[in-house]
Protein backbone atom coordinates (compact mmCIF):
# COMPACT_ATOMS: atom_id res chain seq x y z
CA UNK A 1 0.00 0.00 0.00
CA UNK A 2 1.52 3.44 -1.03
CA UNK A 3 0.87 5.63 1.93
CA UNK A 4 1.47 8.93 -0.32
CA UNK A 5 -1.42 7.90 -1.84
CA UNK A 6 -4.13 6.92 1.20
CA UNK A 7 -6.30 9.56 0.97
CA UNK A 8 -7.37 8.83 4.95
CA UNK A 9 -3.64 8.84 6.08
CA UNK A 10 -3.17 12.40 4.24
CA UNK A 11 -6.24 13.57 5.79
CA UNK A 12 -4.73 12.72 9.56
CA UNK A 13 -1.28 14.36 8.72
CA UNK A 14 -3.26 18.10 7.26
CA UNK A 15 -5.45 17.41 11.14
CA UNK A 16 -2.42 16.92 12.79
CA UNK A 17 -0.60 19.90 11.20
CA UNK A 18 -3.94 21.58 11.92
CA UNK A 19 -3.59 21.22 15.18
CA UNK A 20 -0.13 21.59 15.68
CA UNK A 21 -0.68 25.62 14.67
CA UNK A 22 -3.47 25.42 17.60
CA UNK A 23 -0.98 25.04 20.60
CA UNK A 24 2.45 26.85 18.27
CA UNK A 25 1.74 30.71 17.51
CA UNK A 26 3.73 32.85 15.22
CA UNK A 27 4.67 35.34 18.09
CA UNK A 28 5.81 33.07 20.42
CA UNK A 29 7.25 30.13 18.41
CA UNK A 30 8.03 31.06 14.95
CA UNK A 31 10.03 28.86 13.49
CA UNK A 32 7.58 25.61 15.45
CA UNK A 33 4.69 27.79 13.49
CA UNK A 34 6.84 28.01 10.61
CA UNK A 35 8.04 24.24 10.05
CA UNK A 36 4.24 23.56 11.13
CA UNK A 37 2.89 25.85 8.29
CA UNK A 38 5.03 23.98 5.77
CA UNK A 39 4.39 20.80 7.04
CA UNK A 40 0.28 21.44 6.64
CA UNK A 41 1.77 22.74 3.08
CA UNK A 42 3.35 19.36 2.51
CA UNK A 43 0.25 17.46 3.48
CA UNK A 44 -2.13 19.09 1.88
CA UNK A 45 0.31 19.16 -1.50
CA UNK A 46 -0.11 15.57 -1.73
CA UNK A 47 -3.78 15.71 -1.07
CA UNK A 48 -4.47 17.68 -3.50
CA UNK A 49 -2.03 16.04 -5.95
CA UNK A 50 -3.60 12.66 -5.30
CA UNK A 51 -7.18 14.16 -5.67
CA UNK A 52 -6.74 16.25 -8.54
CA UNK A 53 -7.63 19.06 -6.22
CA UNK A 54 -6.98 22.69 -6.48
CA UNK A 55 -8.54 23.52 -3.31
CA UNK A 56 -5.87 21.79 -1.19
CA UNK A 57 -3.27 22.72 -3.78
CA UNK A 58 -4.17 26.54 -3.14
CA UNK A 59 -4.21 25.97 0.27
CA UNK A 60 -0.76 24.22 0.63
CA UNK A 61 0.68 26.99 -1.63
CA UNK A 62 -0.31 29.64 1.17
CA UNK A 63 1.07 28.00 3.83
CA UNK A 64 4.47 27.25 2.29
CA UNK A 65 4.29 30.81 1.51
CA UNK A 66 3.29 31.81 5.31
CA UNK A 67 6.23 29.39 6.26
CA UNK A 68 8.62 31.25 3.87
CA UNK A 69 8.03 34.31 5.28
CA UNK A 70 8.24 33.45 8.48
CA UNK A 71 11.89 31.91 7.85
CA UNK A 72 13.18 34.68 5.75
CA UNK A 73 12.30 36.91 8.85
CA UNK A 74 14.52 35.02 10.71
CA UNK A 75 17.28 34.16 8.36
CA UNK A 76 16.63 30.46 8.85
CA UNK A 77 18.34 30.00 5.40
CA UNK A 78 18.23 26.43 5.08
CA UNK A 79 14.38 26.26 5.54
CA UNK A 80 14.10 29.80 3.22
CA UNK A 81 15.60 26.75 0.26
CA UNK A 82 12.96 23.56 1.61
CA UNK A 83 9.82 26.50 1.37
CA UNK A 84 11.24 27.94 -2.09
CA UNK A 85 11.56 23.73 -3.35
CA UNK A 86 8.25 23.14 -1.89
CA UNK A 87 6.56 26.33 -3.68
CA UNK A 88 8.16 25.32 -6.90
CA UNK A 89 6.53 22.05 -7.25
CA UNK A 90 2.98 23.22 -5.81
CA UNK A 91 2.85 26.80 -7.85
CA UNK A 92 3.09 24.86 -10.80
CA UNK A 93 0.60 21.95 -10.39
CA UNK A 94 -1.98 24.10 -8.96
CA UNK A 95 -1.81 26.51 -12.06
CA UNK A 96 -1.90 22.99 -14.16
CA UNK A 97 -4.84 22.22 -12.57
CA UNK A 98 -6.61 25.51 -12.92
CA UNK A 99 -5.55 25.64 -16.84
CA UNK A 100 -7.06 21.86 -16.78
CA UNK A 101 -10.60 22.74 -15.28
CA UNK A 102 -10.80 26.49 -17.39
CA UNK A 103 -9.99 24.02 -20.59
CA UNK A 104 -13.34 21.83 -19.41
CA UNK A 105 -15.49 24.23 -17.88
CA UNK A 106 -18.27 23.41 -15.39
CA UNK A 107 -21.18 23.06 -18.01
CA UNK A 108 -19.27 20.26 -19.93
CA UNK A 109 -18.18 18.90 -16.73
CA UNK A 110 -21.71 18.62 -15.96
CA UNK A 111 -22.92 17.46 -19.03
CA UNK A 112 -20.81 14.70 -19.51
CA UNK A 113 -22.40 13.28 -16.18
CA UNK A 114 -25.68 13.18 -17.98
CA UNK A 115 -23.89 10.90 -20.44
CA UNK A 116 -23.01 7.86 -17.75
CA UNK A 117 -19.78 7.55 -16.29
CA UNK A 118 -16.54 8.88 -17.75
CA UNK A 119 -13.14 7.30 -17.31
CA UNK A 120 -10.54 8.03 -15.31
CA UNK A 121 -8.22 10.95 -16.53
CA UNK A 122 -4.57 9.95 -16.24
CA UNK A 123 -2.26 12.93 -15.17
CA UNK A 124 1.13 13.38 -16.89
CA UNK A 125 4.06 13.57 -13.89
Amino acid sequence: MNHLRNVELLQRAVDASQAALEVRSQETAPLLWAASQNNLGSALFMLGRNANDSEYLQQSVEAFRSALQVYELHGAVKMVVVAEKNLAKAVPLLESLRRRRVARPEWARNHAEDDGPEETPHLEN
